[in-house]
């Protein structure tokens, strides 16, 4: 851990950042925690990241210009990803991995945040940091922990082998319909484990599992112009709302309605301010 003081925060993000390469385009910054983080901070709260890059890494003024506090971890790597779109779909191949955050790599100012989203993009948050943060409320977008791959880099689907480390101490868990590769059965076993659990689903909305329940929570219609890290922004939505209302209903309604106006617009420049999503809301309740 760095010798180093943060003010306190009251959205704490962890995962690794990401240099995401598109052969033929512009390479781009990525990772769960870039987007959830900005998502955050967009709705008014203060936020920490903690993350591993190298010291080159070409976006890192830009984060620390885009959130509160950024609390970088010594690494002579990024967590690299080339993406590649064959007519079977999106080929995604790791090219290098910083190392593994561990539960001592949490600033001290920021182990007590009141909310705290972990994102791991490949295994590499320590199973054991949920349950080191006390008195927060937690939620996984799992995905991270939900892939492998093999000597090439080509990355593949794998179980969610830290779950029972994970779950115990998680109030969310946020994953998407692709990271479970449709097949509902997977998540069975989770709901129950965690107060609530969201599928998301695109255009269809997301299916919310809480309080005994399970509800299908409709979209907002958008115009879609770039869909990267719309679940990410989904969930950081969805954490902030629900810890203000306690409401998993309506906050999963809010978390659509971010999500998809995020969509509209490339990258991060989408992702919309409190009050321009709570206009939208007036004007289109929930269940009205």
């Amino acid at each position: 851990m760095q010798n180093r003081s943060f003010p306190k925060v009251d959205y704490l993000v962890v995962g690794h950042v990401t240099h995401d390469i598109h052969p033929g385009k512009p390479d781009t910054l990525g990772g769960t925690v870039a987007y959830a983080a900005v998502t955050a901070h967009k709705l008014g709260r203060k936020v920490g990241m903690v993350t591993r890059v190298s010291p080159d890494f070409p976006w890192i003024g830009w984060l620390e210009e885009n959130v509160d506090h950024v609390c970088v971890l010594p690494s002579d790597e990024t967590t690299t990803y080339v993406l590649e779109y064959t007519p079977r779909g999106r080929r995604l191949m790791l090219q290098s991995l910083a190392p593994t955050i561990e539960p001592d790599d949490i600033p001290g100012e920021w182990r007590e945040s009141p909310l705290v989203h972990f994102g791991p993009v490949a295994q590499e948050i320590h199973p054991d940091l949920p349950s080191s943060l006390d008195g927060s409320r937690k939620l996984v977008t799992p995905q991270g922990w939900m892939r492998c791959w093999d000597g090439g880099g080509d990355v593949k689907p794998y179980p969610f082998a830290v779950a029972n480390k994970v779950l115990p101490h998680t109030h969310v868990v946020v994953l998407s319909e692709e990271d479970i590769g449709g097949d509902w059965s997977v998540i069975l076993p989770w709901v129950g484990q965690v107060p609530v659990l969201i599928l998301t689903r695109g255009r269809e909305g997301c299916t919310v599992f809480a309080q005994g329940e399970q509800r299908d929570i409709p979209p907002r219609p958008a115009a879609e112009v770039d869909p990267t890290g719309a679940g990410d922004i989904f969930a950081a939505s969805f954490l902030v709302r629900w810890h203000e209302t306690g409401d998993p209903w309506h906050s999963a309604y809010f978390a659509n309605v971010v999500a998809s106006m995020s969509i509209e617009k490339v990258g991060v420049e989408g992702i919309p301010y409190g009050d321009a999503v709570e206009s939208w809301l007036e004007e289109h309740p929930l269940w009205a």
